[in-house]
């Protein structure tokens, strides 16, 4: 299954974006309103992204500089730079294993053109049950013999063997 084809994919239409010159004060109103855990940021006056604010930066990047949101820091001053993207046409169980490989909780989707098209966040994945993981894997097996394209379903086993790994792990935990 492609990154596209999942029902919890954040187009780019429910995307948060700041300028990195916006400041930590103003990107924390943002989130607050938005109720959201991102932020895309682009560079000057382009759309370009150029790093993003979690606000698990917000924590391991502010805290340690010992200033208050009155100093006006820079969202360019606390973001992640060398970002972990995915592509539209990624398939989802590579994504999900680079994910949590590298500790991320969110991941920008970009098309064949380097632009944003939408975020992939961890808890899209760690909300499934596994009732709804047999559902998603009927849904798509009947997809793929209706279309007759049987590749999609390897992917999605790939996936499912990976979600019953990482369940396994955390029950024996």
């Amino acid at each position: 299954m492609k990154v596209t084809q999942l029902k919890e994919f954040h187009g780019r239409e429910e995307l948060l974006t700041m300028n990195e010159d916006s400041t930590l004060s103003e990107a924390l109103a943002f989130l607050a309103d938005h109720d959201d855990s991102a932020i895309l940021v682009t560079a000057g006056n382009t759309n370009a992204l150029c790093g993003i604010v979690t606000q698990r930066d917000m924590v391991r990047r502010f805290l340690p500089m010992n200033k208050t949101l009155d100093d006006n820091v820079k969202l360019k001053e606390i973001m992640t730079r060398n970002l972990e993207v995915a592509h539209a046409n990624d398939d989802v169980s590579e994504c999900i294993t680079r994910m949590s490989a590298g500790g991320y909780g969110h991941m920008p989707v970009l098309d064949d053109n380097g632009n944003v098209v939408g975020m992939l966040y961890q808890n899209d994945f760690a909300a499934f049950t596994w009732p709804q993981i047999v559902d998603r894997a009927k849904e798509n097996a009947q997809e793929t013999i209706d279309q007759g394209a049987y590749e999609p379903m390897l992917s999605l086993l790939g996936a499912l063997l990976f979600v019953g790994t990482v369940a396994a792990f955390a029950i024996a935990m």
